[in-house]
């Protein structure tokens, strides 16, 4: 099939407090409406059309309206050392009586260091994900997913 797809609406909100030239505090909350999303027929003549009436009710009561939440601070010192840290929650999209999975839980931790012509960034990011996994029809598998210590980004800077 050829489709069009309407994806999920978002609304953003973000907070940042600034310290001065010492750091600051930035708090995202982002609202998306995953019942939103909706697939509709394509308008090329060359395919047949089709009705995505059944899909599009299916996901809509499968799916919700949820909050994602990123905290993050970064506090500097003697303008050569920077610590970042912070926390994201990403609720799972599914409607809870169907589908009870609790998201994906983000730590992340962050040290810089700057030379003369030179800085070094150093990033650990911990995730926690549980969800549950459906392989077909009438199966339910829980699948815990645990990353600890995990090197995310490492830069080297000129």
């Amino acid at each position: 099939y050829k489709y069009r797809l309407r994806t999920p609406a978002k609304a953003v909100a973000s907070f940042a407090y600034i310290f001065g030239t010492r750091g600051c505090i930035n708090v995202d909350a982002e609202l998306v409406n995953y019942k939103g999303a909706h697939l509709k027929t394509t308008k090329d003549p060359g395919y047949t059309p089709y009705d995505y009436e059944v899909e599009n009710k299916e996901a809509e009561e499968q799916l919700r309206t949820v909050v994602n939440l990123r905290v993050g601070g970064e506090l500097g010192f003697n303008s050569q050392y920077l610590i970042r840290g912070g926390f994201a929650l990403y609720p799972a999209a599914y409607n809870q009586q169907i589908n009870p999975a609790k998201g994906t839980q983000v730590f992340f931790f962050f040290l810089g260091f700057k030379l003369k012509n030179m800085t070094f960034d150093l990033a650990l990011k911990v995730s926690h994900r549980n969800y549950n996994y459906y392989a077909f029809d009438n199966s339910l598998t829980t699948v815990k997913s645990f990353k600890n210590g995990e090197i995310d980004n490492f830069a080297l800077n000129f």
